[in-house]
Formats: C-alpha cells, sequence, structure tokens
C-alpha cells in the first residue's frame, strides 16, 4: 500500500514532542548569552523572573561556568559597553529600584550605588575612565557578540515555537480540507462532472492558505532573528 507523503512525515512529527516540552517550558521567556570581558558574560532576559523593572528587559552579569551563577547586585536595566576586555569595573542602572551601580568583578563588590547619576559617574570617572556608551536589552547585540551556545538555543526555541504553535495546529485544521480536495480532484478525473474540478479548487484554497502563512511566518522569524 502506497503511503501517501503527507502521512508519511506525521510519525516524524510526533517523535518531536519532546522538543514540544522544551518549547513550552520557555514559551513566556526568551533569554540570550552574550560574551561581555574576561570576568563575566551577559544574560539578556525577555521577560523573566531575572527582571525587576516594568520594562521586562534586563542584563544580569553571570560567570562563565557550571550552572552560570548569576550575581544577586548585577541585574541591570542598561550597563556599561567594555572599552577593555581586561577592566573589570562596569557600571549600570540597576533593574527594580534605578540605582546606578558601580561594581568590581573582581572583588564582587558594589563600589559605588546611588540614584543620582552624577555622583556614580564620577567616582567611574575617578577611575581613569571616560563617560561609557551603554547597552540595554533591546541593543546588546549592536554592542556585545552573542556566544555560538546562545545563537543555537535561540534559534532552536524560537523555531520550535514557530513549529508546534504555529504550523502543527494550523497543518491538522487543514489536513481534512487538503483530503477532500483530492478526493474531488479524483472524482473529476475520472469524468464524474467539472463541479469536482471547482470543488478541488476551492477545498484546495486553505492549504495554500496555510503554506503562505507558514512561510510568510518563517520569513519573519529569520528576520527578527538574524
Amino acid at each position: 500500500m502506497k503511503i501517501r507523503p503527507l502521512i508519511a512525515i506525521l510519525p516524524l512529527l510526533i517523535s518531536l514532542s519532546p522538543a514540544c516540552a522544551l518549547a513550552l517550558a520557555g514559551f513566556a521567556e526568551q533569554t540570550s548569552v552574550f560574551h561581555y570581558n574576561d570576568y563575566r558574560q551577559v544574560l539578556r532576559g525577555h521577560p523573566s523572573d531575572l527582571c525587576h523593572g516594568e520594562t521586562k528587559w534586563c542584563l544580569v552579569l553571570q560567570k562563565p561556568g557550571k550552572g552560570y551563577r548569576r550575581e544577586e547586585n548585577a541585574h541591570f536595566e542598561e550597563l556599561s559597553v567594555p572599552l577593555d576586555r581586561r577592566v573589570p569595573y562596569v557600571i549600570g542602572r540597576r533593574s527594580g529600584d534605578n540605582y546606578w551601580i558601580l561594581y568590581d568583578l573582581t572583588q564582587e563588590k558594589v563600589l559605588v550605588a546611588d540614584l543620582n547619576y552624577d555622583n556614580a559617574i564620577y567616582a567611574w570617572r575617578a577611575l581613569g575612565f571616560e563617560e561609557p556608551r551603554y547597552a540595554n536589552g533591546r541593543n546588546t547585540g549592536e554592542f556585545l557578540i552573542e556566544t555560538k551556545e546562545s545563537v543555537f538555543s535561540r534559534w532552536s526555541m524560537q523555531l520550535q515555537m514557530w513549529f508546534f504553535f504555529g504550523v502543527f495546529p494550523i497543518f491538522i485544521i487543514v489536513l481534512p480540507f487538503w483530503f477532500a480536495s483530492r478526493q474531488s480532484n479524483r472524482k473529476y478525473r475520472k469524468g464524474d462532472g467539472r463541479i469536482y474540478r471547482i470543488f478541488s479548487l476551492l477545498l484546495f484554497l486553505p492549504v495554500l492558505g496555510f503554506f503562505c502563512i507558514a512561510g510568510y511566518s518563517l520569513f519573519q522569524l529569520v528576520k527578527d532573528n538574524w
């Protein structure tokens, strides 16, 4: 018995159910990891329980290694762009209370915590640095390089969500239209009347719409994550 192509791929789709669970687990949260300097990486979360501010975008300093330990006082709405990978100091606006923090990464110590930016930047300049540029949750990719592991994980998660929350449910709905269109086309070829050809074309329209929507949404996904 000849197996139709669409039916043949269903077992493969079902076998991906563990990936579906992973997509469900990360549905509400999007995270990426960026190289920062010789001491830390930056975890970008949105939205996340890491983020205490109203924007739900935040940058978190963390040590590379087992578990990627995140530091309690190092959750930022915006964070200074490193001038040199060897410099252990950072300045940023802390998530939640909007305090400007001058932080020593080697000692894991807050040197300055002040709501007044001028006081924090004065202490920063006293260390011999020019006023820095700042990265935030939206422009992180412009200033920092995402790790290869993070890129792979982000693409994997986005594609799983695209498939399991978009393509697969619509595919199940459209599948009966595809079968009905095929049946009508067969009857037309047997000479049962042109009306079946019309039915075949009309029933195929939802299938065509499905491929258009799936293709466009995939294009948008690639565009947003490139």
